[in-house]
């Protein structure tokens, strides 16, 4: 079986770790009596028998050449050749070692090359310094790294912060997952860097490669080599990209520090492929994702999600753009968007300069997709949106936008007659290509706040001359803007038929006249905390409806609580 640490604490060699905890199990509410002193998941109570080493658990993958037993079965070194281990050390080993604890090898190669003549589910134990080398997953072999063994000593304790295990990647593919791979092969604690330079094919450079495989990546720090600015559609830093997938399970991204490199294209994850059948299916939780400097700066790109994958709980921050695009999620195919928090970091979250369309936190185009519970805010820059769904080259599909806190982002107002006027808005809906459906996206149970420029606008149609694109509903929905002073604040932008643009600055005038299924709106201050949760007291308590809302809030409540859904991502608890 495969171990599965994250980001642990100082681990101490001994007799094994584990996958996780066995059902049922809790180790963070096992309390004094059931003790996980070496932070692999499992308890002394779940029979952890040396709770001081990480490598040591009832389930762990028995390793060759520690003299230790890891899997708690009263035995040691059951399965293994005599002699021959899976312990690698870039500063101490030597290819020509057996691969023992006390004799590791150099190379990650040799120390996979190890665990293949072992046979069956192994660990390869990576201590830390720089492994430059090429990188091919073998299924069933698990890669763990974070340990210590340097020129002065190798107890193989852990400690992913004290003891980097990194992996510069010698290609622009970096380590490759072929389409063996399940998610019974497991990285963990491991530093991969990408290639930087100019890549040479249509797929661009990355610090990993998912060309078929579905491995687990678990508390990995990832990320994408800088790559070339020219415009060559080659030059794409990726820190994980997601060609497809063949296993059923799909491919597990949790717990990992992702970013794209620099280059025309920066994505932390991008799940797209040269070949348009390919589909790729993903778990994506718990990580933080990033994107960085580039022409197109995109956290996390979705152009060929496969039913069933999913972008929870992650915390997601766009780059700058330059002449293009900053969102901090694309999404053009099947995903559940739920629990995320985009763009909350204001030092980190990039400026939008000189845009081709508006720049957001998430951006929809040829996508039926549902998103519920998620925090996002607007890149900073002077044409910014919350949530941007367009219509341009793909129609757009049934999409649902329910629960969530929704703010424009921008950078100021900027105004004047020498300064061009800035605008910000909750959701920009635009339309620039022909032939595609007018009515898009329903938006429930939302709170849309205006953001910081001079034109500030809940939600803003933009399509082009002759054209038109509505949104199909806008129900119990709170429209906010925060701050007061140089504003111009509307709620709804709406370009008509008959009467061309009109701005409504009022709920009653918009509902009443908007070209929209528009009701129980309201207008004010939703009274948050800095973690967006509802104070008591809010408007937002008990009003929202039932229709598209997610079963539980961002904190995992139940909704409702009271007799009405409550409008945001969090449901308020007495």
């Amino acid at each position: 079986m495969r171990t599965a640490f994250v980001v642990l604490t100082v681990l101490v060699v001994g007799c094994g770790g584990s996958n996780s905890a066995p059902p049922g199990a809790d180790a963070g509410d096992a309390g004094p009596q059931c003790a996980d002193n070496d932070g692999d998941g499992v308890t002394t109570c779940d029979g952890d028998c040396d709770d001081n080493n990480a490598l040591v658990a009832p389930g762990m993958d028995e390793l060759c050449g520690d003299g230790i037993d890891n899997n708690c079965n009263m035995q040691s070194e059951e399965g293994c050749e005599a002699g021959v281990g899976t312990f690698v050390s870039a500063i101490a080993g030597n290819d020509s070692n057996p691969g023992t604890l006390q004799q590791p090898v150099k190379t990650i190669a040799k120390g996979i090359a190890n665990a293949s003549l072992l046979g069956g589910s192994r660990t390869v134990v990576i201590a830390e310094g720089t492994y430059t080398e090429k990188v091919r997953l073998i299924e069933g072999i698990d890669l763990l790294g974070g340990h210590q063994c340097d020129a002065q000593s190798c107890t193989f304790t852990r400690d992913i912060a004290a003891h980097p295990t990194v992996i510069a990647n010698t290609d622009f593919e970096g380590v490759l997952a072929g389409p063996t791979i399940t998610q019974a092969t497991l990285l963990s604690g491991l530093t991969l860097l990408g290639f930087g330079g100019n890549p040479t094919t249509d797929d661009g450079g990355a610090a990993i490669t998912l060309a078929g495989g579905s491995p687990t990546l678990r508390g990995n720090k990832i990320t994408g080599g800088n790559v070339g600015i020219t415009a060559d559609a080659k030059n794409i830093s990726s820190g994980i990209s997601v060609h497809f997938t063949t296993s059923a399970s799909g491919a597990i991204i949790e717990n990992n520090e992702i970013t794209g490199g620099q280059g025309l294209n920066s994505f932390g994850i991008s799940i797209q492929s040269t070949n348009a059948v390919d589909t790729a299916l993903v778990h994506v939780r718990g990580n933080v994702i990033r994107s960085s400097a580039a022409r197109r700066s995109i956290a996390v790109l979705a152009m060929q999600s496969a039913n069933g994958s999913e972008l929870v709980n992650n915390d997601i921050t766009s780059g700058t753009s330059t002449g293009g695009i900053s969102l901090g999620v694309q999404i053009s195919s099947d995903l559940e968007v739920d629990s995320n928090r985009i763009n909350l970091d204001r030092a980190m979250t990039g400026v939008c300069t000189t845009p081709t369309t508006w720049c957001a936190g998430i951006g929809i185009e040829g996508s039926d997709a549902t998103v519920t519970n998620n925090v996002v805010l607007g890149p900073r820059g002077f044409k910014t949106a919350a949530v941007l769904i367009a219509e341009v080259t793909l129609d757009s599909g049934a999409v649902v936008i329910a629960n969530n806190y929704l703010g424009a982002g921008g950078s100021g107002p900027s105004m004047g007659s020498t300064a061009p006027r800035s605008a910000s808005t909750a959701v920009a809906l635009v339309r620039k290509g022909a032939n595609f459906t007018q009515d898009v996206g329903t938006f429930r149970n939302n709170i849309f706040e205006g953001g910081l420029n001079s034109d500030r606008f809940g939600i803003y149609e933009d399509p082009a001359e002759s054209q038109r694109i509505h949104a199909i509903a806008v129900d119990s929905n709170d429209f906010t803007f925060t701050s007061q002073g140089s504003h111009v604040d509307n709620l709804y932008h709406a370009v008509q038929d008959v009467i061309g643009v009109t701005n409504y600055g009022s709920i009653f005038t918009m509902q009443l006249n908007a070209p929209t299924a528009a009701q129980n709106n309201l207008a004010g201050d939703p009274k948050l905390d800095s973690t967006y949760h509802l104070l008591n007291g809010s408007p937002c308590i008990d009003v929202g409806t039932d229709t598209d809302a997610p079963s539980l809030d961002f904190d995992g409540d139940t909704r409702p609580q009271g007799d009405n859904v409550d409008i945001g991502a969090d449901e308020y608890v007495q």
